[in-house]
């Protein structure tokens, strides 16, 4: 019986935030909650979690934070390319300036982002933002053209600094998604 137990708080301490990643209300409440959540949405893509991100980034001052615009571009991105109406529906909601500034963001780099990812040259990819954004479409669709590129970048880019932030961020990503990542080295 105790082996039985303790198995059980390993299991639950293994999945660390993400069962808990909202509270007893279903809302997202702060930073830490809103991180885990989006970090694993393309695990189940739920539409009731996608809502709660999208309450906390239309309530909170999230995308006034330095850094943190271009990984939720990158997800609506990833929620524009799978699923048009969903992301179409979002835009029709009441929202914050903010949020409204980066769904038209995303909206008009979505073609750009595609084009990266079907194997063009990794012309763009010039900053730490740009691979911030593509992990942002990962984390939204779970898309392993977005593994292919950060391999790539780190094979090909020129500039040592983002080919030293793509290995970073894979390697990174691979520690937390290890049974979603460690393939494609």
């Amino acid at each position: 019986m105790k082996k039985v137990i303790i198995g059980m708080v390993i299991l639950v301490l293994c999945l660390g935030g993400y069962v808990f990643a909202l509270n007893s209300s279903g809302k997202i409440t702060n930073r830490n909650q809103f991180d885990r959540t989006l970090e694993y949405y393309f695990y189940k893509k739920d539409s009731a979690q996608l809502a709660q991100i999208v309450n906390y980034l239309n309530s909170s001052n999230y995308l006034d934070i330095k850094y943190t615009k271009a990984p939720v571009q990158g997800f609506f991105m990833g929620i524009l390319h799978e699923n048009p109406a969903t992301f179409n529906s979002i835009e029709k909601m009441q929202l914050s300036s903010s949020l409204k500034t980066t769904l038209n963001d995303a909206k008009e780099f979505s073609p750009y982002i595609e084009s990266v990812l079907n194997n063009k040259p990794d012309y763009g990819v010039e900053s730490a933002a740009f691979l911030d954004m593509l992990w942002g479409y990962y984390l939204a669709t779970g898309d392993n053209r977005v593994l292919n590129k950060m391999c790539e970048i780190q094979k090909t880019n020129p500039d040592p600094v983002i080919k030293g932030a793509a290995k970073w961020s894979y390697e990174s990503n691979k520690q937390k998604h290890p049974g979603k990542i460690k393939s494609y080295q």
